[in-house]
């Protein structure tokens, strides 16, 4: 008899728990503990390029996610680097990801030239969603 309310709304048996968990597998970030700790693990994005633009007064410069692979079918990944620096573990914290740079993906087949150091090139603007 009650449809929607500050408790219950239709339909809502996740709370936005699966589309959040799409957005973020889609980026290549897999968070294991949600609000235990601030660890994501990394996986291949969907993605060949994804820039998420900073958040005014937190982040100094927008987050860029490259995935360097042959082909697109090819999902595992050989290795990570942020800023330039290779990542020796699957992994990254809030913090790192927050701060914005450049987040690349090389997957077996791509071409093996590590990004180079230092801020990524500026992005054109998104199209207008119109």
């Amino acid at each position: 008899d009650r449809a929607y309310g500050p408790d219950y709304f239709a339909g809502d048996e996740d709370n936005g728990e699966m589309g959040a968990w799409f957005v973020l597998s889609a980026l290549g970030l897999f968070a294991p503990a949600p609000g235990a700790s601030d660890e994501y693990v990394l996986a291949a994005p969907l993605f060949d390029r994804i820039v998420l633009a900073p958040v005014p007064g937190y982040r100094s410069r927008p987050l860029v996610i490259t995935a360097h692979r042959p082909r697109q079918d090819v999902t595992d990944v050989a290795a990570v680097f942020l800023d330039g620096a290779r990542l020796t573990h699957p992994t990254l914290r809030y913090h790192a990801i927050a701060n914005g740079g450049a987040l690349d993906f090389y997957m077996p087949g791509a071409a093996p030239h590590p990004p180079p150091r230092g801020d990524p090139p500026p992005s054109p603007p998104p199209p207008p969603l119109v």
